[in-house]
């Protein structure tokens, strides 16, 4: 090729002008040659790369400034180039297309525009994008296409931009199809789009099988047309821009079932219309069987616990009476009196160790109640001293309380509420050396009461502090070897504090400093005292029996002679059964006015007996008292159920049982 002296008005002059040129040229009067120049300028000015080439001589008649600019190349730069010195201006990928649309071009009808995008190799050496858009320029006599012009545009920044989108998205289809959770797309109608590879493998259906069908084919027959997934749709639709949650079971094409954890969020148009739903699931079967299993081990611990209660109980029954009996003998003798305070000591200890390990199990799982009722802070505190003052004793510990003047009252649980105490007490005597000092008081700031348990024992590191109420947590022990225990007692009393509405804490300066604990309750009111109105002393509350006639249904014989022993002891005539068939044979002849009642009995259970003796004539006048090791909630619960008048735990604390027969005893003087 060779450069043309021409002017570029007569280069880019067609061999053969329309019909349509001519006529609007003698219209407007003016000559060829002007319009001609009229022509060149409208193509120099323009912001497009503009060419005119020759097929025949297979040259460019004609390129503008802009061509220049985006290429480098001058006219007389690409006219002084070879044929395919030229065509190797074009990426050798892109040659093959550029060569059959200039192939099209040449049969290409007059007003037809033909593109093609390519590659170009600049001046500078660079690679730039380029779309250009031909149509016919001129035709020899014969009609053959001999010119046609282009123009052509640098595309190379939106070429980028769609490569970086489909790199984007082909990343995006592999993090979606290569995702270890099911990721499924539906319309707002339930119809199936898109399953990615794990939730094909997952629920075992193939894209192609699953895409039109409703999503119902994943959710179990008896659910499918449920409410679940028109509300999960529903709540999508009305708020699209959230997250939702949702779990349920769903169903594999061979009719496994798994559970699901989907996370949901509509897709919308531009108009913020829903027009589909993405779920990502991800497969909780294992975890839902974990927590089944987690379920029935607990129910077992529960069951293992309350039979274990039982059986520790039964024990501790007779050595309690055997004791109480003891401290009653009139026998002038300091080891007599000894023994029967070590007994005493130890078997509270141990029976208090029972119930701390079912009560902490209930009250973790949320199953324990509260008995509320009005509460004066005076008693409970007394309640909860006498409980531990054989351990203060034991210790030879200093102790004082300092209570409020003015009568404090509150909503609570007085049982639960002295257990607090007591185990804040017990805490401290732990934790403290022989002879040193514990001290309680309380204090009332507008409607909160606050109850502060002080010692000068071993003290707290820091560390422990933030975990000192956690479960089975333990401190140091004594150098005396005290201490120690389960771990479960300062747990008892962050939880009941807290289910009474108030608040625990524990401080400390560290080891050897001693630990203050306190506990922040809500009171009603503080009012004046009122005149002392002690409870009765245990000889009031047994005396005058009168031969009041019990019948004791008990198949533990160390049990029910220790009971007996007890009760006779104190003017009771006592009669014993061994099973609920015997108790019915001796109420055949024996009238008795209280009947205490074991549930755990090898013919039938105590509640089922009782029952039989409701349906008795002489049935609605007994007082029936349920004796169990069980002493949980439910077994209160049933034994209500089932007629008891009382429900009394092994092993029963004397006073208690006492107090009871005295009130009786007293009703039916």
């Amino acid at each position: 090729m060779r450069n043309d002296d021409r002017s570029n008005d007569e280069r880019i002059r067609p061999q053969r002008q329309p019909a349509a040129h001519e006529a609007m040229h003698d219209a407007d009067g003016e000559s060829p040659r002007q319009s001609q120049a009229f022509l060149g300028k409208v193509l120099e000015a323009s912001l497009n790369g503009l060419y005119v080439y020759d097929l025949k001589r297979r040259a460019n008649l004609f390129i503008n400034r802009q061509y220049t600019r985006l290429t480098g190349y001058t006219l007389a730069d690409i006219n002084a180039m070879s044929g395919p010195e030229f065509f190797g201006l074009f990426h050798p990928e892109d040659a093959a297309r550029v060569a059959g649309h200039m192939a099209r071009v040449s049969t290409a009808d007059d007003g037809q525009e033909l593109e093609v995008e390519y590659r170009f190799r600049t001046a500078d050496g660079r690679w730039i994008w380029c779309l250009s858009r031909d149509t016919v320029f001129a035709r020899d006599a014969d009609g053959s296409v001999t010119q046609f012009i282009g123009t052509f545009l640098d595309i190379t920044q939106r070429r980028r931009g769609e490569e970086a989108l489909r790199e984007s998205e082909a990343r995006f289809r592999d993090l979606v199809q290569c995702a270890n959770s099911a990721i499924v797309r539906w319309t707002a109608d339930g119809t199936l789009t898109f399953l990615n590879d794990y939730a094909q493998t997952l629920f075992g259906w193939r894209a192609d099988e699953a895409i039109g069908r409703h999503v119902g084919i994943f959710v179990p027959e008896e659910e499918s047309s449920g409410t679940d997934l028109r509300g999960l749709v529903q709540d999508i639709v009305r708020h699209p821009e959230r997250y939702v949650n949702f779990v349920n079971e769903n169903v594999c094409r061979d009719g496994r079932r798994i559970w699901m954890n989907w996370t949901n969020r509509a897709i919308c148009d531009g108009q913020g219309r829903v027009t589909e739903i993405l779920a990502i699931g991800n497969d909780i079967t294992a975890q839902k069987r974990a927590e089944a299993a987690l379920r029935e081990a607990d129910r077992r611990k529960d069951e293992f616990l309350a039979t274990l209660a039982h059986e520790l109980r039964n024990p501790l029954a007779p050595i309690r009476n055997a004791a109480y009996v003891l401290g009653r003998l009139n026998v002038d003798d300091e080891r007599v009196r000894w023994a029967y305070e070590l007994i005493e000591r130890q078997a509270t200890h141990l029976t208090r160790l029972v119930d701390d390990l079912l009560d902490v199990s209930r009250i973790v799982r949320g199953k324990a109640t509260l008995r509320m009722g009005r509460v004066v802070l005076g008693d409970v505190v007394r309640q909860a001293v006498e409980t531990v003052r054989p351990a203060l004793d034991a210790k030879r510990h200093r102790f004082d309380a300092r209570l409020p003047a003015a009568e404090v009252r509150m909503q609570g649980d007085s049982a639960r509420l002295a257990q607090v105490i007591v185990n804040l007490l017990d805490n401290a005597s732990k934790y403290t050396p022989e002879g040193g000092h514990i001290s309680l008081e309380a204090g009332v700031s507008g409607t909160t009461l606050e109850i502060s348990v002080r010692d000068d024992g071993m003290g707290m590191p820091a560390e422990l502090l933030p975990r000192v109420f956690d479960l089975f947590q333990q401190g140091e022990r004594c150098s005396d070897g005290s201490g120690g225990g389960l771990g479960v007692g300062l747990t008892l009393v962050k939880s009941l504090v807290e289910m009474h509405g108030g608040q625990v804490s524990a401080e400390s300066r560290g080891r050897g400093h001693g630990a203050t604990f306190r506990i922040r309750l809500p009171i009603e009111r503080a009012v004046p005292p009122e005149a002392d109105a002690r409870p009765a002393s245990l000889d009031t509350r047994v005396a005058g029996s009168g031969g009041m006639p019990v019948l004791l249904v008990e198949d533990n014989a160390a049990v029910a002679a220790s009971m007996v022993g007890l009760l006779e002891l104190l003017g009771y005539v006592v009669r014993t059964a061994s099973s609920g068939s015997e108790a019915l044979r001796v109420l055949k002849d024996f009238r008795p006015r209280v009947v205490l009642l074991d549930i755990g009995l090898p013919d039938e259970d105590g509640y089922a007996v009782a029952r039989r003796i409701r349906r008795l004539p002489i049935g609605q006048e007994l007082l029936i008292v349920a004796l169990t090791g069980y002493g949980h909630e439910d077994a209160v619960r049933r034994a209500a159920e089932a007629g008891f008048d009382r429900h009394l735990a092994k092993p029963v604390e004397p006073d208690e049982l006492l107090e009871l027969l005295a009130r009786t005893a007293q009703k039916a003087a």
